[in-house]
C-alpha cells in the first residue's frame, strides 16, 4: 500500500473519530446542558425559555417567559409553562401571585377548605341545631361537629358557635316551665305571686 493511500486512509479513521467524540459527546450531555439534534446546548435560566436553539457557531439564546408564564427550572424548551389561575367560584384566592420563575399559589377563600391539593376549594360545614362544633374549620380541614350532650344545646346551623349551656332559671329568679333539649334552651318564667285568702 502505497503513502498516498495510507494517508487518505489515516484522514477516514481520524475523520470518523471525530464524529464518533461528537456522537458521544452529544449523547452525554451535562446536567447543564440539553440535547438539540447532535450537540449539548447550554440551558436557559428558570424565568427564561428558549428563543434559538445553540449552533456549532452559537450558544443557546434565551428570552424571558411572556406574561402570565412562568418556567420554574433551567430548560431547554421554546415555550414556558402557564400561570395557573385561582377561580373564586372554586372557593379560591390567590395568596401568591404568579411570576417568571413560580406558578400561582392559591389558599381557600374565608370559610373554605382546601380539596384536591388546593385545585378547589369547599365552604366549611355548618353544625345543625343539636350539634354544635367541636373543630372550628381551617385552611386544610372541615368543621368537626358533635351532638349537644346533656345540658347543652344549640338552635342555630353555624360552622363556628358550640353548644350553649342550658339556661339555670333559678340563677335568674325565675321558674323553669319547659326542660331542655339538645335543639333548644330551657324555657323560664315570672313566679306569679299568690295572694292569701282571708
Amino acid at each position: 500500500m502505497g503513502i498516498p493511500n495510507l494517508a487518505i486512509l489515516f484522514a477516514g479513521y481520524l475523520i470518523l473519530l471525530l464524529v464518533l467524540i461528537e456522537a458521544s459527546h452529544a449523547n452525554d450531555c451535562t446536567e447543564f446542558e440539553y440535547k438539540y439534534k447532535d450537540w449539548c446546548c447550554p440551558l436557559c435560566e428558570a424565568g427564561m425559555r428558549v428563543s434559538e436553539h445553540c449552533t456549532r457557531q452559537f450558544s443557546t439564546q434565551c428570552e424571558q417567559c411572556p406574561d402570565g408564564e412562568y418556567s420554574d427550572r433551567d430548560t431547554g424548551s421554546e415555550k414556558c409553562l402557564e400561570c395557573k389561575s385561582c377561580d373564586q367560584e372554586l372557593g379560591l384566592q390567590i395568596e401568591q401571585p404568579c411570576s417568571y420563575t413560580h406558578d400561582t399559589i392559591c389558599e381557600p377563600m374565608t370559610g373554605y377548605y382546601c380539596t384536591e391539593n388546593c385545585l378547589r376549594a369547599k365552604q366549611h360545614t355548618a353544625c345543625p341545631a343539636g350539634l354544635g362544633v367541636k373543630e372550628e374549620g381551617i385552611r386544610f380541614k372541615d368543621t368537626v361537629c358533635e351532638k349537644c350532650s346533656y345540658g347543652t344545646f344549640s338552635n342555630s346551623n353555624s360552622s363556628t358557635e358550640e353548644c350553649k349551656n342550658w339556661t339555670v332559671c333559678e340563677t335568674l329568679k325565675l321558674k323553669q316551665v319547659e326542660p331542655g333539649s339538645a335543639e333548644a334552651d330551657v324555657k323560664c318564667e315570672a313566679e306569679r305571686n299568690r295572694t292569701i285568702a282571708v
